[in-house]
């Protein structure tokens, strides 16, 4: 299982435009080190069944809640897994990253099922978007147009429950890159081109408790260079493996 989740996020990172970047050079994230900002939230860390430790919210007092690395990072690959582990609300979930304050940061959710609220309408699916100070409300995303990155919606785009999806979010000072993942199934898949600063990044919910984080590891996105040389090896290692042998190795593909 973990062969095949290790491979899964793999072939996600080359999707992303990263070349063969195996996650085993990625360092596992201690969440003890993490803090929570906003609204009510009860973040929990406990050692879990994965790598790394589990976070889970309790069902919050205010709607949004954002948990964070606590330092600035820029040019990094973040890949995790995130899991709702109830059945007794549809709302969102996500990851937050570029943070800089509670009124300068990135985020993607992703919402269960549409809902009407108190007069407003919240769409099934992905939003990818900006906040800026601007007076966003996260049920509706009313944001200008331009703090609106992208949108994934329809009937069959919310997440289920207890089901454990797997991420990976390449964050550059040019482009952010996104992948959700259902086992070899890709759910999500987007890359946005701009100017992004060093921030915090971390996990994102709105009005949504019970959800587990885990297995979070983070490392620096390979200089075009490192990528090349990378290749090279991989290929250099699969010629010598073909010659030693007089055949192929089973499982072995070309690059």
């Amino acid at each position: 299982m973990k062969s095949a989740r290790l491979s899964a996020i793999t072939a996600a990172i080359c999707l992303l435009g990263l070349g063969t970047v195996g996650t085993s050079f990625a360092d596992p994230v201690d969440f003890n080190h993490w803090s929570g900002n906003g609204n009510g939230y009860t973040w929990t860390v406990s050692d879990g069944s994965w790598v790394g430790s589990d976070v889970v919210p309790s069902v919050p007092l205010s709607p949004q809640g954002l948990f964070l690395n606590g330092a600035a990072t820029g040019n990094y690959i973040l890949s995790g897994r995130i899991e709702v582990e109830n059945t007794a609300d549809n709302d969102m979930i996500g990851i937050v990253f570029g943070y800089q304050g509670e009124n300068d940061y990135y985020a993607l959710d992703w919402k269960q099922a549409q809902q009407t609220y108190s007069g407003t309408f919240a769409d099934e699916g992905f939003t990818l978007f900006r906040i800026d100070g601007s007076g966003a409300d996260f049920w509706n995303h009313p944001t200008s147009a331009g703090n609106i990155l992208y949108t994934q919606y329809g009937d069959s785009e919310g997440w289920q429950e207890n089901t454990a999806y797997d991420f990976v979010l390449s964050y550059t000072d040019t482009r952010v890159a996104i992948n959700i993942s259902d086992g070899d199934t890709t759910l999500f898949d987007q890359v946005v081109n701009g100017s992004f600063a060093p921030g915090q990044f971390g996990a994102y919910n709105f009005s949504q408790a019970h959800t587990r984080y885990s297995d979070f590891r983070v490392s620096a996105v390979p200089l075009p260079g490192a990528l090349w040389l990378l290749g090279s090896g991989l290929l250099g290692l699969a010629s010598f493996r073909r010659r030693a042998t007089g055949r192929p190795e089973m499982g072995d593909t070309a690059m």
